[in-house]
């Protein structure tokens, strides 16, 4: 029994534990810092409220980020097809509202943010009434490009 209960735990840790993990470099949680505050400066700008960091938002954006760079494809869809909801409700966001801006290959803030303000769809995201929340990620690929991962949402 005791063999059991051992074989259990270890059975449950190896599921818990990533295949590989995603680590991201200091620089790359500061420059997504920085797309939240310009965000919400675009956002106020604009006559609407801040939205607040959220995160289980950002955990989803991360793992999003981390999956780009390891295929070295900008996409919205995810792991086994999953949406920027079905994403947001894995890492425990329980939504009512979920939107979501990717990018590929702007090395900064200034310019991820200057790129999404410049598309009609990114902007209308950006500028959603609905939003309440964000949670922002940055992850270079294999070969130094950048990808980025944006979400916005409101809970239930």
């Amino acid at each position: 029994m005791r063999s059991l209960s051992i074989l259990l735990v270890a059975f449950g840790l190896w599921i818990a534990t990533p295949v590989e993990a995603c680590v991201v470099p200091k620089i790359a949680v500061k420059e997504a810092a920085r797309v939240v505050a310009m965000v919400n400066e675009v956002r106020q700008a604009n006559g609407l409220t801040p939205l607040a960091p959220n995160a289980r938002l950002q955990q989803a954006a991360q793992a999003h980020s981390c999956f780009m760079a390891d295929i070295g494809k900008m996409t919205h869809a995810g792991a086994g097809s999953s949406s920027a909801g079905d994403r947001a409700r894995a890492a425990g966001y329980r939504w009512r509202f979920v939107a979501e801006n990717v990018a590929w290959g702007q090395e900064d803030a200034p310019r991820v943010v200057a790129g999404w303000g410049a598309s009609a769809p990114h902007r209308r995201n950006i500028l959603s009434k609905d939003a309440k929340e964000i949670g922002v990620a940055l992850r270079h690929g294999k070969t130094g490009q950048a990808y980025w991962t944006l979400l916005l949402a409101a809970s239930q």
